[in-house]
């Protein structure tokens, strides 16, 4: 399967903010749930909110990081 080029910003910003988020989440629900009963909503619920944050801030921030660090990198 393709995707077009001109969502690749879109894409890499989607799956970014999607894997840090559930990765993210995963690791604040350990350490406030533990393996408990609300382990899994603590989670999920973590994981939608990280996402829905992280995805738009992840468009706007990625251009901006990568061009400082063009610009300071020798």
């Amino acid at each position: 399967m393709k995707i077009n080029k001109k969502y690749e910003k879109i894409l890499f910003a989607f799956l970014t903010s999607f894997f840090m988020s559930l990765s993210m989440s995963l690791a604040m629900a350990i350490i406030n749930v533990g393996f408990s009963a609300g382990f899994l909503k603590a989670f999920l619920s973590g994981s939608v909110i990280g996402i829905v944050v992280s995805f738009p801030v992840a468009l706007v921030i990625v251009p901006i990081i990568s061009k400082f660090v063009a610009y300071i990198v020798d």
